[in-house]
């Protein structure tokens, strides 16, 4: 059983810890290597976040799901996070321009 006493207080959680994560991410790009990168970035965030929201769709909409709550399943879960990324990055020692094309 959980202890709704010991949890945290989900309201802090984006406000409070998500911003540190985020400014220890962008403290390892610089500006010229994000530019150097920036199709490939624009790409990553832009092509796949759509790519991933459609093929979500799909299979929602394949699990009998109406198109219009299929398409909102698909845009909700398809967002990037930067910090899981940069946490993977971190921990299987990736090159930095690897990490900096994927945008962590």
């Amino acid at each position: 059983m959980v202890d709704v006493a010991a949890s945290p207080d989900s309201d802090l959680i984006l406000p409070v810890v998500l911003p540190p994560l985020l400014f220890a991410v962008t403290q390892r790009t610089t500006v010229t290597e994000f530019r150097r990168h920036l199709a490939a970035v624009a790409w990553l965030a832009i092509g796949l976040t759509l790519a991933t929201a459609a093929v979500v769709a799909v299979v929602a909409h394949a699990c009998r799901l109406s198109w219009t709550t299929a398409a909102i399943l698909g845009a909700v879960v398809s967002p990037p996070d930067p910090v899981a990324g940069s946490l993977w990055f971190t921990s299987v020692g990736t090159e930095l321009v690897l990490a900096v094309v994927v945008g962590c």
